[in-house]
């Protein structure tokens, strides 16, 4: 098995905050801010992404993510997305590195199921870089921070997205303590304008982890992707795994036309609806979310359409 790289940790303060920055050679990056008044005398404790080193040399992701042992986490305010697509079957590169102040989560997930691929290998032809981030100014520099693997890609489109509506928990934060990525949003009117929605399951990866559940929720996912060919209002669907497979939560990534056509969706008669059932009455993840998405500003194309533009489009 290859050797781990030894973290690298840095401390700043800022503005009464403690952050916390942990990045393993040239993969980060999570940070963690704490206010200081909760950290008098606190020991930050920091478990952070491992590495595994190919025989080549390079270095992909396998975890990613970091906690600080006291203190208020930060919640983030702004997602910055970047997909990719290839024309040949691949694993991911490494995330950015270095150091990025105001990241508070990324990661690089790969959409195995369209692949026909296991989780676990991460090779598919479609890959996301998902950042959380405090304001739209990080995710600006971490999205300027461009990895090399990705000048490979036939497309690449990139987002800064604003959250309107959120709820329920995700483990991108803190993994020990599955919870809110955003603060909690639920406008009572639907927000009109093009729509990005962000959804993620989680279990308890344990000795008690009842796979079975695991494979009903994955059937679940495939029956409701094969059955949003031709769905009104949707512009682009898919669905990533993240290295460990299940050690950060699995998510999907839909673009729509407006919330409203999100609702038919979801909660109209057919494959998604019973799924929703299924899962209010058998449990069938420990955890969910669920975050639409405006889009800021937006850069490249999208099977050969600016994505911005595309799910802008009032025409089906």
């Amino acid at each position: 098995m290859a050797a781990l790289r030894s973290p690298q940790f840095s401390i700043a303060e800022r503005s009464g905050a403690i952050g916390v920055h942990i990045s393993y050679g040239r993969v980060g990056c999570v940070s963690k801010v704490a206010e200081r008044s909760r950290l008098p005398r606190a020991v930050v404790a920091a478990a952070s992404s491992c590495c595994l080193n190919d025989q080549d040399g390079s270095t992909r992701p396998s975890k990613l993510y970091s906690v600080v042992s006291s203190g208020t986490m930060a919640k983030a305010a702004i997602a910055s997305v970047q997909l990719a697509r290839f024309d040949r079957l691949r694993e991911p590169g490494p995330v950015p590195g270095g150091r990025a102040p105001g990241t508070v989560f990324c990661n690089v997930a790969a959409d195995t199921r369209a692949a026909g691929t296991e989780p676990s290998s991460q090779q598919a032809f479609t890959f996301l870089i998902l950042g959380l981030h405090e304001d739209a100014a990080s995710a600006q520099r971490f999205l300027a921070d461009r990895v090399a693997w990705l000048s490979e890609a036939q497309e690449v489109w990139s987002g800064i997205l604003e959250p309107f509506r959120h709820h329920g928990a995700a483990n991108y934060l803190d993994p020990a303590d599955p919870g809110l990525l955003f603060e909690s949003m639920t406008p009572v009117d639907l927000v009109d304008g093009a729509v990005v929605a962000l959804t993620t399951s989680g279990w308890n990866v344990g000795q008690g982890l009842d796979m079975n559940r695991v494979r009903e929720f994955g059937a679940g996912v495939l029956a409701v992707r094969a059955s949003m060919t031709g769905v009104s209002g949707l512009r682009s669907q898919q669905s990533f795994f993240f290295p460990g497979v299940l050690e950060c939560d699995p998510l999907t990534l839909t673009f729509w036309r407006n919330e409203a056509s999100i609702r038919a969706f979801a909660y109209g008669q057919g494959s998604h609806r019973r799924q929703l059932d299924r899962h209010r009455t058998e449990g069938l993840a420990d955890r969910t979310s669920f975050t639409r998405f405006r889009v800021l500003s937006s850069a490249g194309t999208w099977y050969g359409e600016d994505l911005a533009a595309r799910i802008a489009d009032k025409h089906d």
